[in-house]
């Protein structure tokens, strides 16, 4: 799900710094937005007001997607709560930032999510918006939660437990049964950064001389420090005009 809201984020780049607030439309969210909350920062950065709420967040949180108005109203220990955590980071960094973590919910079941910080933008200049996307499931039962040395999922010990699988996934609205959860939560590892541990590094002098007059490369530092070039990114404007207005600051 995270994905499909990335995609949706950088569609709609085209050569802005950061998509325009004005062009989000709930139509367009119609695979994440029920899962979705757009944090409007406009008026005051510590207390960002809810400008939309997707309704199944809202049921998890138990409350009326209609009548909350800021995300300091959100119910202590509820997971709309837990994301003032998580905002800031996208408004340092300026970019989309994802995120997971655990908790123990109010009705003493432990909450597994995920998901993205997308900024958005009323003047291409500030991010005055950000869109979370995120993703979850519920663990009952007796559970001991232990902190993990990286930002990934936190690992539970499990004694009996009934599972809710992904919000979004099986065993979720489709009736059909939960996949079993391992007895442990290692660490989550995109999928991506797995993919470019199996690729080798090669020298930086190894690049192609032909090709566009711009290109997006990736470089993988090694233990010893000295880089080593993974490959090229196929050339893709959007991503090039967002890379651009990163090093322009």
């Amino acid at each position: 799900m995270q994905v499909r809201a990335y995609n949706f984020w950088a569609s709609m780049l085209g050569h802005r710094r950061y998509p325009a607030v004005a062009d989000l439309s709930r139509g367009g969210m119609r695979d994440f937005g029920p899962r979705a909350v757009l944090l409007d920062f406009s008026q005051r950065v510590n207390s960002p007001r809810i400008a939309y709420l997707g309704e199944e967040l809202a049921q998890l949180c138990g409350i009326d997607a209609a009548g909350l108005q800021s995300l300091c109203e959100a119910p202590e220990g509820s997971l709309l709560a837990r994301l003032s955590a998580h905002h800031p980071q996208v408004l340092t960094t300026s970019s989309p930032t994802g995120f997971d973590s655990a908790f123990v919910g109010p009705q003493q079941t432990t909450i597994f999510y995920r998901g993205i910080m997308l900024p958005f933008s009323s003047d291409d200049a500030t991010i005055d918006y950000v869109l979370a996307v995120v993703n979850w499931k519920e663990v009952a039962g007796d559970a001991s939660l232990e902190p993990v040395p990286t930002p990934g999922l936190r690992r539970a010990q499990q004694r009996g437990m009934v599972v809710a699988d992904w919000a979004d996934g099986p065993g979720s609205a489709s009736g059909a049964m939960p996949e079993p959860i391992p007895a442990e939560f290692p660490p989550s590892t995109p999928d991506w950064m797995e993919a470019l541990a199996a690729r080798p590094s090669q020298p930086l002098q190894s690049l192609a001389p032909s090709g566009s007059e711009y290109a997006l490369v990736l470089v993988r530092r090694t233990a010893s420090g000295s880089p080593g070039l993974i490959g090229e990114v196929l050339h893709d404007p959007a991503l090039l005009s967002l890379a651009a207005g990163r090093l322009a600051g």
